[in-house]
């Protein structure tokens, strides 16, 4: 976990010089560049909320997707985006109520989000990239991981794409 920088290139209200960007870090890390240019999906900072969550699945064989929660004062949503093969990705934003909101957060803190390592190093040949983001104000927080086995990280995953609703709920991740 650490404080987004100050005058992050991305930030919504922070714009500053190009050749500063490169010396810059940001939640836009070199892991998720991959995601950001397959997607309209801004980074975490550029989201607007005070509370933003976000899961981004790249699998081998299945496609991608992302589903992003986000908090602003009793509002909570969730946009969610399936890019497969031969189907045509469109955005989905829906409503989650105040239940569904605690149900997450806690599994949040089952799953110790806020203080998991960032990276899994084990090198699998194939499956599904997982990478979970979270912003609460200025502090931000990133876990990826391959493939991710049954446990409690594995179950805030499946958690995203069952509020997401169909297709994604439906979805087997591994």
């Amino acid at each position: 976990m650490f404080l987004l920088p100050s005058h992050c290139p991305y930030a919504l209200s922070d714009r500053i010089p190009s050749d500063e960007i490169a010396t810059i870090p940001c939640c836009r890390a070199e892991r998720t560049v991959s995601f950001y240019s397959r997607t309209d999906e801004p980074p975490l900072c550029a989201c607007p909320g005070e509370e933003v969550y976000r899961f981004a699945w790249l699998s081998s064989f299945d496609g991608f997707a992302y589903v992003r929660i986000t908090r602003e004062g009793e509002e909570i949503t969730l946009k969610r985006k399936y890019f497969r093969l031969g189907a045509n990705p469109r955005p989905v934003s829906l409503a989650l109520s105040t239940a569904e909101w605690q149900r997450f957060k806690s599994a949040l803190e089952v799953a110790s989000f806020w203080l998991l390592d960032p990276i899994d190093r084990r090198l699998l040949l194939d499956g599904a990239q997982w990478t979970i983001e979270g912003r609460i104000a200025d502090l931000y927080h990133a876990v990826e991981q391959q493939s991710p086995e049954k446990g409690t990280l594995h179950d805030l995953g499946r958690l995203f794409f069952d509020f997401a609703g169909p297709p994604l709920s439906s979805v087997r991740l591994y």
